[in-house]
Formats: C-alpha cells, structure tokens, sequence
C-alpha cells in the first residue's frame, strides 16, 4: 500500500496501479475493510490513466465488498465515491450511469456543488439542456463563485436562444476575471446574436488585447468575424491562430468553412485534410473532404476513401448522429430514415435543432451536387429556418443558398 502512495507522489500511476493490485492479491482477509480501500485508491490512478473501464470496475467492486457504504459514518466516503465513479463513467460515455451517479452523490449530500455542475455538464452535452441549467443555478446558488457553472451556463443558455442570460454569465466572468480575454470572445457571439454589433467588435477587439498571444482566442474570435460576415477580420484571426499554433485543429476548421464560403475549393480541401491529419477522430472533416472532392471532379475516389474511413468505425450504430451523416452521405442510410434519427435520437426539442440545421445542410448538399438546384434551396433554407447560427452548416447552407439565387 505505500508503495502504491510513493508512486502516486511521483506521478507513476502505472507504477502506483501495479503496487496497489499487489497489495490487493497479498491482502489479509481479516484486512477487508483496508483492501477494499485500495480499489478505490488503484481507481483513481486508473482514471488518471485514461483506464476508465477499470476504474470504474474498482469502485464496482468496493461497493460490492461494501453493501452497506453509504450509511452512518460512511455517508461521506460515499459521497466521494459516487462522484468519482460517476466522472469515470462521463469519460467512458456512459451518461445515463453518470446521472445516476452524480444524482446519489447529491441525495447523499445536497450541497455537493461539484456534483450539481457535473451532473448539469451531462445533461447538456445530451441535450437535455433546461435541466442542465438548473443543475448549474443549483451549483451557483450553493457557491456564487463557482466560475466552470457560470461558463457552462452561458453556453446552455446560448443553446436556448437566451442570449441576454449568456450575456449576463460572460460578464459575471470577466467581472472575476477582467482580464480573460476567451470570455470576452464567447461575449462577442451573445452580442452578436442580440444584433448588438458594434458592442461584439469592441468585445472581440478588447479579447484579442487582452491576450494577443492565445490561439484559441484568434480562433474564437475567427468563427465570430466569421458571423458578423467580416471575411477579411476572419481569415486574419484563423491565420493567426495558425501562427501561434500550427496544431490548433480548430484554426484549419475555420480557415476551411471560410474558403468554402469563398468557393476557394482546392485551398478548402487541404485545410480539412489539415483538420484531419491533426485531429484524425473528428468524422466532420472526413464529411468536408467528400463534399470538396466532389465539387472538385473526385466523385468516385471520395465516396471510396469515405466509405472506407466509415468502415473503419467498428460497428459505430446508425444512432451515433455523427456516425449518421457519414451513412447518408455514402448512400448506405436513406434520406428518410436520416431526418427521423435527427429527430429521434435527441429528445429535447433544443438539441434537435442543431442536429436538423446539420441533417438540412448535409442533405442540401447531396440533392446539390446530384444537380437537383430546388430541392437543395429548398432544404439549405430549412437549415436556415432552424436559427442555429453558430454551427458552421449554418452559414455554410447561407452561401450555398445566395449562390443558387443568382
């Protein structure tokens, strides 16, 4: 057992995992209780791994060993037990057994504040987003400077079309942190949706003062430009994202919406390639690379090298909505049946549609380079009509519509 802390101290959590399974298989029986702390201890080091099936598999087993943990004097210990395991399974995927998690971890204690946040961070990466907000007003309620419920508010409430709530959480942060230049971009795009343009360029402006040597703020900033239909001010913060950080996946993912608003084809393609090469799970820009090389006289070698890459996502189902445009674009899963997964396989009528402004464009591409002009306005407007302007289909379906107007 001390052997595994030593390795802990030292950052060898391989190290700290191989001493605590010793210790583990070594154990006196008259010892449980001792043992069955050390799964608890070798979860932890899993979960600093990355090893989050083990993880959870340990905190599993104490919770086998100890039937009765959550009651009396142990209620605290349970506590940290739930929430633990409860963001191995978050990292693992599985959300549903977060929530329920993270949810006895409150039952437990009603003021855990981590738990509240936390449970709220599922909820709205599943879309269920009103329920993510009161998840995080709970965790600011119990702690007023609790910062990650203020920045995932924002971002819900942007969700939701409540601009002036996000607007109010981005001042509450840079109000604790004045100097923040991310917030003050995030800031820029709730002016922007509340059609306040000048006070988002004073805010993209003041961001990039702030901190004129963070990447991620160009970026930020880039996808804002980007809406305010700034091309120039756009290509100059992507470029400069670039600059700052030839890694930055995101950067090529602006600098390529923007060239394909531009029509600007093969430069375009080499920017996905770009995404793809640095971030190579990212389907999206798998998605791109076929539309470019289409428009670009490859038909038949994209539809293979996309079929392929789909193929290579052993058994991902047809309700993974990401895997999902991947099956319409090569023709293995029909347009019909693709609209009903968009709706069906997100509830909340918020998150369907993000899921529509994506499922509009996509299919608006496909019926455009079939050469079916009205039913790709047709389907580029619908895009549109689902007011989800901060998805780059959005503004891609809005070039795509001007350019089958003229």
């Amino acid at each position: 057992m001390m052997k595994g802390a030593q390795s802990e101290r030292a950052n060898d959590y391989a190290g700290a995992v191989t001493n605590y399974t010793k210790a583990i298989e070594a154990g006196n029986p008259k010892d449980d209780l001792v043992i069955s702390e050390l799964y608890i201890s070798r979860a932890r080091d899993k979960y600093r791994m990355g090893d989050y099936a083990g993880a959870i598999a340990d905190y599993d087993e104490y919770t086998r060993q100890n039937p009765r943990f959550d009651k009396g004097l142990f209620k605290s210990r349970a506590v940290e037990v739930y929430f633990e395991r409860g963001n191995a399974k978050f990292a693992a995927k599985d959300f549903t057994g977060a929530i329920a998690d993270y949810s006895k971890a409150i039952e437990l204690d009603p003021k855990d504040v981590d738990a509240y946040h936390n449970r709220g961070a599922v909820r709205m990466k599943l879309g269920a987003y009103e329920a993510a907000v009161d998840d995080f007003d709970k965790a600011i309620q119990l702690n007023p400077n609790y910062i990650p419920a203020f920045w995932n508010r924002a971002r819900v409430q942007y969700r939701l079309s409540n601009y002036n709530q996000a607007l109010a959480d981005y001042d509450t942060i840079v109000s604790f942190y004045p100097t923040n230049g991310i917030a003050y971009a995030h800031r820029a795009g709730a002016l922007i949706a509340m059609g306040d343009y000048t006070g988002a360029i004073t805010s993209l402006n003041q961001a990039i003062k702030l901190t004129p040597k963070s990447a991620g703020v160009y970026v930020v900033c880039g996808w804002e430009w980007r809406e305010l239909g700034d091309f120039k001010a756009a290509f100059t913060n992507f470029n400069q994202a670039i600059r700052l950080d030839p890694t930055n996946s995101s950067a090529y993912t602006g600098l390529g919406c923007l060239q394909v608003d531009l029509f600007q084809l093969r430069p375009a393609l080499e920017s996905f390639q770009k995404v793809e090469q640095l971030n190579p799970s990212w389907v999206y820009a798998w998605y791109h690379i076929y539309l470019l090389r289409v428009q670009l006289g490859e038909r038949e070698a994209a539809k293979r090298e996309l079929t392929g890459r789909m193929n290579s996502l052993n058994g991902a189902k047809t309700n993974d909505w990401s895997v999902s445009v991947g099956e319409y674009l090569v023709g293995t899963l029909p347009e019909k049946d693709f609209f009903q997964l968009a709706k069906s396989t997100v509830p909340n009528p918020a998150a369907q549609k993000e899921q529509l402004c994506e499922a509009n464009y996509y299919a608006g591409m496909q019926h455009f380079l079939a050469g079916e002009r009205t039913e790709a306005a047709g389907l580029f407007q619908r895009c549109l009509d689902t007011g989800e302007k901060d998805f780059m289909e959005y503004t891609s379906a809005k070039t795509e519509l001007s350019a089958l107007k003229h």
